[in-house]
């Protein structure tokens, strides 16, 4: 029994040293056309993969990637999503951010297959708060006015902490 029980620790001792997932912490909050909408992470979440995760899962996906752009500064590319199966009301299907160390960069939302864009600017605050590259950590706060193809508006605000992210 004894010898069963340290096989077992060690082998749930492997598993958890081997994973390697991307964990969100934060949260996403969008209000579109006056219908309040977002992502709430009270706790760290694992997402899952989106090029390996089953279609029929319905947990949410995610992708965090530490970069580098031409001048050697850190940029980094975060994407949230539903499973395609999950989508219901008035739900964010899609999230991506794109920023850099001098809070330039770009976001999208997508709700109910419309996507909403903002670059930074003026009335689009983005902001890389850190990036550790050798943890693969990272974290960005926005707060901006995004607009669909059609001029209607949508407030995305939040920040995000992500761990377990890509290095390049």
């Amino acid at each position: 029994m004894r010898q069963t029980l340290l096989v077992a620790f060690a082998l749930l001792s492997v598993a958890c040293a081997g994973d390697d997932s991307l964990a969100v912490s934060g949260e996403v909050r969008v209000d579109a056309e006056g219908t309040p909408t977002g992502f709430v992470f009270d706790r760290r979440t694992n997402l899952l993969d989106p090029d390996l995760a089953d279609p029929e899962d319905r947990r949410l996906r995610g992708r965090c990637t530490i970069g580098r752009d031409d001048a050697g500064e850190d940029v980094i590319a975060v994407s949230i999503e539903r499973a395609p199966t999950s989508a219901e009301g008035a739900a964010i299907e899609r999230f991506s951010l794109r920023t850099n160390r001098e809070n330039g960069g770009e976001l999208s939302v997508e709700l109910g297959g419309v996507t909403y864009d903002a670059d930074a600017s003026a009335s689009c605050s983005i902001a890389l708060d850190y990036a550790v590259r050798s943890d693969g950590i990272a974290g960005v706060t926005f707060d901006c006015d995004a607009i669909d193809p059609t001029s209607r508006g949508a407030s995305v605000t939040g920040d995000l902490a992500f761990e377990g992210c890509d290095v390049e």
